[in-house]
């Protein structure tokens, strides 16, 4: 069988952790306070993960490792992986509009 490596295209930033939890959570007929309950977070929290507005922590790595069985290495590396592509500032194709001086 022939392996092929997925290949990310640079222009395009990875998905917030937030954003892979929203896709898995949505398939729960719970409510939000139930879903937040269950991972042991606010609600108010988990909503700003969801949408992007906040970073996944250790901890709430943990209690999300815990409460949907696959381990807190799988988001602390999601959200690492968010955190360098964002640290690096723009792509290198972008070039300023005019010089400074």
């Amino acid at each position: 069988m022939t392996e092929y490596v997925a290949k990310r295209n640079p222009r395009m930033p990875p998905l917030h952790p937030g954003k892979v939890l929203a896709e898995i959570l949505e398939n729960l007929a719970l409510p939000l306070a139930c879903r937040a309950a269950v991972i042991g977070i606010a609600r108010d929290r988990l909503d700003a993960i969801m949408a992007g507005r906040a970073p996944v922590t250790p901890v709430i790595a943990r209690r999300l490792g815990l409460a949907l069985g696959n381990g807190p290495q799988l988001w602390s590396r999601l959200q690492a992986g968010y955190d360098a592509w964002e640290g690096q500032g723009r792509p290198k194709y972008w070039r300023p509009s005019r010089r400074l001086r």
